[in-house]
């Protein structure tokens, strides 16, 4: 055999040894990859199950996380370690790695605000190779309590003016949570507890423990979010498929609760409401690299979401996901593609298990199906802050296997119903004899300014959480 022959000879075997190396190993780390996942996802459910309101908690390794304000770095020690979301400016999670048997996971739950001025419990779960930003100003929070007179109960209300809806109605002494002042410290922005509820009390209504000066400064209009409520997601250009073929590995998962409230979460910039169905909804968010370039893909696992961006608005039913294209820094350039159907496989392989609340993966509709949904008669999308709602019932309509918005029954629109606690305002109707007017309201204090003959004409009607038209006349003199 001549030396030439020889030296291809021994090339070729070294490619064959090569290539069945690599081919082992990828095989291997195939076969990894489930046991990694099922580990992690354990821990998690273990570590994290008692995760605390507006708390991240670390699930798996490794997770780095940035605090406010001085932006120093933590770094997880244990499965299960806690950190408050308020002092939290990013995360940043690790990809899966089948050989070291890491993969970064954070369970969040946040306190997140509704279109009703209630609170409600939103999970997230992270995972894999992405980092989370958060976009929500930081606020100091202060210590507070309802003052007045004892016989006389404390409007809340959705902003600082006498004609806007109530939230709730307190009682003297109710613990507050204050997170915002206008300038000149004539209302205050709280958190409610006790009701979940969070709006406007007047400054002279408010015992204070601490010093004003600390909290954030408001016009008394902007949208309202709690932390990581807004925030930028970005992935860390990792092919996890190249490691775990099909399964997904990086992303966040997103669950709202059951209930007629409607949630609203910002992603890089854009807006995304999951809308109030008996099921609650869940969304599966992922940074993506398509053909046409760098995407956001939103696949709704359950109930109903809507994707907006200033070049408009896509409507996605459960079983469907919408993309939206992304510049460079992960902000939206154009407008949300029309929904179509997703991978039942890729989807079902999703670590739901990990957000501690069950949830029923949709099979994709029928493109019928699909084309043939309009949400607009049942769902208002206007800014959350400005009180709006959604109409809702307690009831659930049903297309076909599709769960649908909870449904508006106009039959009901002048009930008188609610235990004056707090309960969910109905969307603003013009009622000009709704039984409800308050002529006398400003007669026990001839300034206040407030005469509210249609509480519900300018923003949405308060539902009947004030039945008693007695108890009123002293609510609202506390309330001015």
């Amino acid at each position: 055999m001549g030396r030439s022959a020889l030296q291809i000879l021994v090339s070729m075997v070294v490619i064959a040894v090569a290539f069945a190396f690599f081919t082992t190993a990828a095989a291997q780390d195939e076969d990894v990859c489930p046991i990694v996942l099922d580990a992690a996802l354990e821990t998690v459910e273990q570590a994290c199950s008692t995760v605390g309101g507006n708390s991240a908690c670390y699930g798996h390794e490794f997770i780095t996380a940035n605090l406010r304000p001085g932006g120093d770095a933590l770094q997880f020690e244990n499965p299960g370690d806690q950190v408050d979301v308020m002092r939290l400016d990013s995360l940043r999670l690790s990809a899966i790695n089948p050989v070291e048997e890491t993969w970064g996971i954070a369970k969040l739950r946040l306190r997140a605000t509704t279109n009703a001025s209630q609170l409600a419990d939103m999970n997230i779960l992270a995972f894999g190779g992405v980092d989370a930003r958060n976009s929500v100003a930081a606020r100091s929070v202060l210590p507070g309590r309802v003052v007045a007179d004892a016989s006389q109960n404390v409007n809340l209300r959705s902003s600082p003016t006498q004609d806007s809806f109530v939230a709730a109605s307190l009682l003297p002494g109710t613990i507050l949570s204050v997170v915002g002042t206008l300038e000149d410290g004539s209302w205050y922005r709280v958190e409610v507890p006790t009701l979940n509820v969070h709006g406007w009390l007047v400054g002279d209504l408010v015992e204070l423990d601490g010093d004003p000066a600390v909290l954030l400064v408001e016009t008394g209009f902007e949208a309202y979010f709690s932390p990581m409520q807004a925030f930028v997601l970005q992935g860390q250009q990792i092919d996890g498929s190249l490691i775990c073929d099909g399964i997904p590995l990086d992303g966040l998962l997103i669950q709202t609760p059951q209930g007629p409230a409607q949630v609203r979460v910002y992603i890089n910039e854009i807006s995304v409401d999951l809308l109030p169905v008996a099921t609650g909804s869940a969304l599966l968010v992922q940074p993506v690299q398509e053909a046409t370039g760098e995407t956001i893909q939103f696949n709704v696992l359950q109930g109903i979401s809507t994707i907006t961006t200033d070049n408009g608005t896509s409507t996605a039913i459960e079983g469907t996901v919408v993309s939206v294209p992304i510049d460079q820094s992960g902000m939206p350039i154009g407008e949300p593609s029309v929904p179509m159907g997703y991978d039942p496989t890729f989807v079902g392989q999703v670590p739901v298990a990990g957000l501690g609340q069950a949830i029923v993966i949709a099979e994709p509709p029928s493109e019928d199906i699909i084309a043939g949904y309009n949400v607009s008669p049942w769902v208002s999308v206007d800014p959350i802050d400005e009180g709006a709602t959604n109409n809702t019932e307690t009831s659930t309509q049903e297309s076909g296997n599709i769960a649908e918005p909870i449904g508006r029954d106009e039959s009901d629109d002048d009930d008188d119903d609610s235990d004056g606690g707090g309960n969910e305002p109905e969307e603003g109707r013009d009622e000009p004899d709704d039984g409800r007017d308050e002529p006398d309201d400003g007669e026990d204090e001839p300034d206040d300014g407030g005469d509210e003959p249609d509480d519900g004409g300018d923003g949405p009607d308060d539902g009947g959480d004030e039945p008693d038209d007695d108890d009123e006349d002293e609510d609202d003199d506390e309330d001015d």
